[in-house]
């Protein structure tokens, strides 16, 4: 008897448990995706997730991690308008060298803002000093670090509601599906584009119903 015959008939031998069926069901599939690659002509091996991949994955998981601190911030109820960090965002966005500077001495005048670094469990970490709020020592030191890595844009207002997000692609503009989809129902144009194509839907019925 051949080996794979074998192999097959001890394996049905094997009493079956949910752990085995789930190995088996692993296993299946992946011999499935390997089968359908390898038909197509391409490579004999299959697909494999490149290590440069991988670390942009990480890497944008890290700046989504860091801009939602802002945008809890940002949206806080309590916080004043027009405060140091929105200002920093806007003038950030702005490149606009001298307006960061001037808030940056507003922070220091009015939070007393500073960085101490700290031996903690072996490693070096940097204490926020101050007077500022719990929830803005993060939102500080998060915005610095998306905008040396040229993230910050992504931290913008939605264009309908004025509420805070963080844009996942760089073409978002709304915070939700939902204010998106009310944005354009309200837009002229998409009311025009709505209307010219319920007229034609309309003729091509009223062609039809005639013949």
């Amino acid at each position: 008897m051949p080996s794979d015959e074998r192999r097959a008939t001890r394996e049905l031998l094997i009493p079956m448990t949910p752990k085995r069926d789930a190995a088996l069901a692993r296993k299946l599939e992946e011999d499935k995706r390997f089968a359908t690659y390898t038909s197509q002509g391409k490579k004999k091996v299959p697909p494999t997730v490149k290590l440069s991949d991988l670390q942009k994955t990480i890497r944008a998981s890290r700046d989504k991690v860091e801009g939602l601190t802002i945008v809890e911030w940002l949206n806080r109820m309590d916080r004043a308008p027009g405060e140091p960090i929105e200002q920093l965002i806007w003038r950030s966005k702005a490149n606009d060298v001298k307006g960061i500077k001037k808030e940056l001495a507003r922070i220091d005048k009015t939070w007393c803002f500073a960085l101490k670094p700290a031996f903690k469990e072996g490693r070096l970490k940097w204490d926020v000093a101050g007077k500022l709020p719990p929830e803005a020592s993060p939102a500080l030191v998060n915005l610095i670090g998306l905008s040396e890595r040229g993230e910050l844009h992504r931290v913008r207002e939605c264009q309908f509601c004025g509420k805070w997000f963080y844009a996942d692609r760089s073409h978002e503009k709304f915070c939700s599906i939902g204010h998106q989809a009310e944005a354009q129902r309200s837009d002229p144009k998409y009311k025009a584009k709505r209307a010219a194509e319920a007229r034609r839907r309309r003729a091509r019925l009223k062609n039809k119903g005639g013949k």
